[in-house]
This record gives structure tokens, C-alpha cells and sequence, in this order.
């Protein structure tokens, strides 16, 4: 038979959780205490007024589940919060703002393309002239709010 201290020491655990244990049956030789705590696993600690206060097992478990799914529903907010910090997430509404700007920009400059347009393409006859001046306001157009990409021209000549 060893001391508690000595096998609390020996299992890596507090001298209280190995009187703990103990109370729920643990051998006091070191071998055996191991091999006990190995089918044994070591149930979630429910605060003295809760076990008082319920009395039931059931409740018990309840309890532990709860407040298990509840550090789980932590932990998760935590970790959003974290990438949030590191830019990984960014705010919806800040999207949306940034996205009807692009939206209002790229309306506002290629309804302007007519009103540039209307009097040379009134004097124009060659519709591949038209199609050619056409394309290069709308691209100019694109182009002046960010939404053209010079690396793509189509050239349909």
C-alpha cells in the first residue's frame, strides 16, 4: 500500500483528486490505480450547490451537457472572433455599402457613354466604326472605375 501523496504523484494528479478517486473506488497501488483510471474515466466536475440543489442523476447529466455545449458554442465564438482580428472575416454590411458603391459607379459611367457619344455617332454611317468607337468609350468607361481588365482585349477586327 503506498501514500496518497506518493501515488497522487506517481498518476500526475492533485493529492484531493486522488482522494477523489479513491472515494470512487481507485486502487491505492500504483499499477492498479492506473488500470482502474483507465476504465474509469474521469467524469465532469458538477459544482457542490448544483449536486445539492438536484439530487437527480439525470440532472446531473443534463447539467454537464449543457455546460458542455455551451464552452463548445464559446470556443466557436472565440475563434470567429480571432479570424475576424486577423481579417479573415469581414463585416457584411461594410461589403454591401462597398458593393452598391462599385454598382452606382459603373451605372453612373457607362450611362454617360450616350450623351458623350450621340453627336459623332449621329454623323457615322459605317457601323464597324460605330461598333469600334462604342466599344472603346465603354471600355474607357470600365476602365476609369476599376472594372476592366487591360489583360483581356478581344480585338473582333
Amino acid at each position: 500500500m503506498t501514500s496518497v501523496r506518493a501515488l497522487a504523484d506517481v498518476l500526475g494528479i492533485s493529492k484531493s483528486e486522488c482522494d477523489r478517486e479513491i472515494q470512487r473506488g481507485m486502487p491505492k497501488t500504483p499499477a492498479r490505480a492506473i488500470a482502474w483510471r483507465e476504465k474509469h474515466p474521469k467524469r465532469p466536475r458538477i459544482p457542490a450547490a448544483k449536486k445539492a440543489e438536484s439530487g437527480h442523476s439525470a440532472d446531473l447529466i443534463a447539467y454537464a451537457k449543457s455546460r458542455a455545449e455551451r464552452e463548445s458554442h464559446r470556443a466557436e465564438f472565440d475563434r470567429i472572433e480571432l479570424e475576424r482580428a486577423r481579417g479573415k472575416y469581414v463585416d457584411v454590411d461594410e461589403v454591401a455599402r462597398e458593393h452598391a458603391t462599385i454598382n452606382r459607379m459603373a451605372r453612373d459611367a457607362v450611362l454617360a457613354v450616350p450623351a458623350r457619344l450621340k453627336d459623332q455617332l449621329a454623323a457615322e454611317s459605317d457601323a464597324f466604326a460605330v461598333h469600334d468607337l462604342l466599344t472603346r468609350e465603354l471600355e474607357a468607361a470600365l476602365a476609369s472605375i476599376g472594372l476592366r481588365d487591360d489583360e483581356s482585349d478581344d480585338d473582333e477586327d
